[in-house]
């Protein structure tokens, strides 16, 4: 089966989905593309209300001098790290973050960003749906609120 051929199947897991982590990887403009083109529309149409945690990744390549320098000879560049976060800021992404998995840079960082958006999008729903008296915590301008008793939780969890 072609990838294409799973396209109805997929949407049908979107239902209720509070986060989704977008990945491009920064070597490929094709791959970028792809988020502005297919995936950002399709999560929009699908679930409208989720938010978005945009990942680059294979960052360990960016500053690679040999991939550089077989990049140039092909004449291909990494996606800019500036056209990546202006994307973020034009898609109302939650957040931007380079990754790699070969040496992990800022991976916990990237799943720390969607357990905090989707904490915080349950807990926008439970506070519009209740006359909850629970204290809660500004997150800032973005409407979102967290109460304690949840950022407690997050911190003795993801705490190293």
């Amino acid at each position: 089966m072609l990838q294409n051929d799973f396209d109805p199947l997929r949407t049908l897991c979107y239902p209720e989905a509070d986060v989704f982590m977008v990945c491009f990887s920064i070597m490929s403009s094709t791959s970028f593309e792809n988020v502005k083109e297919k995936w950002i529309p399709e999560i929009r149409c699908y679930c409208p209300g989720a938010a978005i945690i945009l990942v680059g990744t294979q960052n360990d390549l960016r500053n690679n001098s040999q991939v550089q320098y077989q990049m140039s000879r092909r004449r291909m560049k990494t996606v800019a790290v500036s056209s990546a976060r202006e994307l973020a800021l034009k898609i109302d992404a939650a957040a931007y973050v380079e990754t790699s998995a070969l040496t992990q840079r800022d991976l916990k960082e990237a799943f720390d960003e969607a357990i905090i958006s989707a904490l915080t999008s349950k807990e926008k729903t439970f506070s519009r749906s209740s006359n909850s008296t629970l204290n809660h915590l500004d997150l800032g301008s973005n409407g979102y609120s967290l109460s304690y008793f949840v950022l407690d939780y997050i911190i003795q969890q993801f705490s190293i």
